[in-house]
């Protein structure tokens, strides 16, 4: 089954960067969507935050560089006045996990990627927030 995806700044940085602690379910992660086996997206926010984590470890074209290879497999979701209105009434302490949760049910994204344990227990039913590890053993491959 094919599922459209929210991918959470960890998850990308894991795949990129290559980190022991999450390096291999995000492959197995973005293998899927390179095959076209699902849909990617993400947020202005999102890329913001990769582009300035891989700026501080690699030069700025070699940044350049990646984050358009990651923007050839995920989509970038713009985020509304009134998702803006909505995540901040949400009541959600970390502002910036309100802000891409809500972006990607707006979007009715179908599964929410990201090792933010924090996260994981905010997840609505219509919006469940799988870890990577999670997802890549939901593909049999973890």
């Amino acid at each position: 089954m094919a599922y459209k995806l929210f991918l959470d700044a960890n998850v990308i940085l894991d795949y990129i960067l290559k980190r022991p602690e999450g390096y291999q379910p995000a492959k197995v992660i973005f293998e899927s969507i390179v095959r076209g086996e699902h849909q990617a997206f993400t947020s202005p926010v999102i890329i913001h935050i990769v582009a300035h984590i891989l700026k501080k470890i690699l030069s700025p074209l070699q940044t350049q560089k990646l984050v358009l290879a990651l923007l050839n497999d995920v989509r970038v979701l713009d985020t509304s006045h009134d998702v803006i209105v909505q995540a901040m009434s949400a009541g959600w302490s970390d502002i910036e996990d309100a802000l891409q949760y809500y972006t990607a049910l707006h979007y009715k994204t179908e599964i929410f990627i990201s090792r933010d344990e924090g996260l994981l227990k905010k997840a609505l039913p219509t919006l469940p927030v799988y870890s990577p590890a999670a997802f890549a053993k939901l593909l049999g491959k973890g």
